[in-house]
């Protein structure tokens, strides 16, 4: 089923991580030996490139579900047969797509979804899943933790990031190849987005996650994103056998691909960077940064070939751009709208500051333009259905969401029914913590919580925190905004790579 050259990868990768995995190794070991060469290839591709701290949080058996359930896919469902296997692997069998919890959720979903997608072809059936995506979930702003799919599921609600994760696994639970791509940051406006791309008869089309339309290509975000300086998505692993998608930088093992062009009018735009003999520079760190948020945040870095060059597809728009190399850097401002390219000087110690002025200096930058590149006629048949199921997904969404709030038992304890209304679907979970006895910190540990903490944390989390209490570690209840989560709590068989980390700098918010 899979490559030499997957299994190649996967075993090099594996063996790399063994001394980080020296706590669990053994026991892992004797697990893998269980498994069969597919099983094995997928899971030794899993522990050599996934984030090194999931494999001391998460069980064994979470991610053989993963793999069990890709295989069977593979096996049986045709549009998944003709993937290619690197997109197979990062875009249907790959278990993260964001920072959120991995939970043991691909077979729920494909229960869901399975009669729904099937005799459909690929597009009708992407269609069919949005919908899907709308009955349970729609968008609400919130704090920049990534709730799991699960829970956004039983929740009914989450940020962009959040929508878009949902969707992604739901197009993989059924073996659609599927992504989350983002503008790291707009260049119109501040703040970002993401949404989801989904591979359908040999191409990436886009659509709003939760989002739903009775085409591909569609979304409000459409005319934004068309202004947009940087569209990507990204991989948790450099793994590539048939991609040709531009590669734009690596943090470790995650690489992200550029998907401008799909979105707005671009130009590959070329850096020459030079020492200040005007000698090229080879090595040189290349910083690319957007205007937003009063500040000039870097949305990607590139490193300069023995030319002191390097290139990138861009929207038509003013990027920031710096280099640095040994201790010197310079700064300058790429005009991709009407220049090919730009020339840095290396000509600044960072050790010393003569070049240090205090003085202001006025910038004028400008945004792409405006540019329509997908056109629709939609029926007012195509319409009219849309307005009607975008309504009764709305109806089945908060009446399924309601019902899990419990009057008679939330009557029980009176002091905490707001609470257990924010918890949603896991409502039963708070209430069991609230049940167990008459102690009044159970209440008062509830309170130190944000609101997303109650529609996930676990109540064994919970008692842990309040044993603590117990044996008298006040400082637990001492801050009104502190978060009580699973990620709180010290596991034994926990284990941690500061290079593998993904951490919140690298997750859209």
């Amino acid at each position: 089923m899979f490559s030499a050259q997957l299994e190649e990868y996967a075993n090099k990768k594996f063996k790399e991580r063994k001394a980080v995995y020296a706590p669990i190794l053994p026991k892992l070991m004797e697990k893998l030996t269980q498994c069969g060469r597919e099983e094995r290839i997928l899971l030794e591709f899993l522990y050599g490139t996934m984030p090194a701290r999931d494999a001391g949080e998460y069980d064994f058996k979470i991610f053989l579900s993963y793999v069990t359930h890709a295989i069977w896919l593979r096996e049986h469902m045709e549009w998944t047969r003709q993937l290619p296997e690197d997109y197979f692997i990062h875009y249907v069998f790959y278990p993260r797509v964001n920072s959120e919890d991995i939970t043991e959720c691909r077979k729920f979903f494909y229960e869901q979804l399975t009669d729904r997608v099937k005799e459909k072809s690929m597009t009708e059936a992407v269609l069919e899943i949005n919908y899907w995506c709308a009955e349970h979930a729609t968008y609400e702003a919130s704090d920049s933790r990534t709730i799991s799919p699960i829970t956004v599921y039983y929740s009914g609600k989450g940020r962009c990031g959040e929508e878009s994760t949902f969707a992604v696994t739901a197009f993989r639970s059924v073996g659609i190849a599927a992504r989350q791509v983002y503008t790291p940051r707009w260049a119109h406006c501040d703040d970002n987005h993401a949404w989801v791309e989904v591979f359908v008869d040999g191409t990436w089309c886009f659509l709003g996650a939760c989002e739903p339309e009775e085409v591909l290509n569609k979304g409000w975000f459409l005319n934004a994103s068309s202004r947009a300086l940087l569209v990507h998505s990204r991989t948790f692993s450099d793994y590539r056998s048939e991609s040709m998608e531009e590669h734009i930088g690596k943090e470790d093992l995650l690489s992200y691909y550029n998907s401008t062009s799909t979105y707005a009018k671009t130009r590959c735009f070329k850096i020459f960077v030079k020492d200040k003999d005007l000698a090229p520079v080879n090595g040189a760190r290349v910083s690319f940064e957007i205007l937003n948020y009063a500040e000039f945040a870097s949305v990607t870095e590139l490193y300069t070939n023995e030319e002191g060059s390097v290139s990138i597809t861009i929207g038509l728009g003013d990027i920031h751009i710096r280099a640095f190399k040994d201790g010197f850097f310079t700064e300058g401002m790429g005009h991709v709208g009407t220049l090919e390219e730009i020339t840095l000087i290396l000509n600044k110690n960072l050790y010393q500051k003569d070049w240090v002025t205090d003085t202001w200096e006025t910038y004028e930058v400008e945004a792409p333009k405006d540019c329509i590149r997908y056109q629709f006629n939609l029926t007012r048949e195509q319409q009219t259905t849309n307005r009607n199921r975008l309504r009764e997904a709305k109806v089945l969404r908060e009446n399924r969401i309601e019902s899990y709030y419990d009057e008679a038992l939330a009557e029980k304890v009176p002091e905490a029914k707001e609470i257990l209304h924010f918890a949603k679907g896991n409502f039963m979970e708070l209430y069991r913590f609230l049940s167990v006895d008459d102690y009044p910190d159970r209440l008062a540990l509830l309170k130190t919580l944000k609101i997303k903490d109650y529609k996930d944390v676990t109540a064994s989390v919970l008692e842990d925190h309040l044993k603590a209490r117990k044996r008298g570690y006040k400082y637990l209840f001492e801050y009104k905004d502190s978060i009580v989560n699973e990620d709180s709590i010290v596991n034994e068989d926990s284990i941690s790579n500061e290079n593998s980390i993904v951490n919140e700098d690298s997750i859209v918010n």
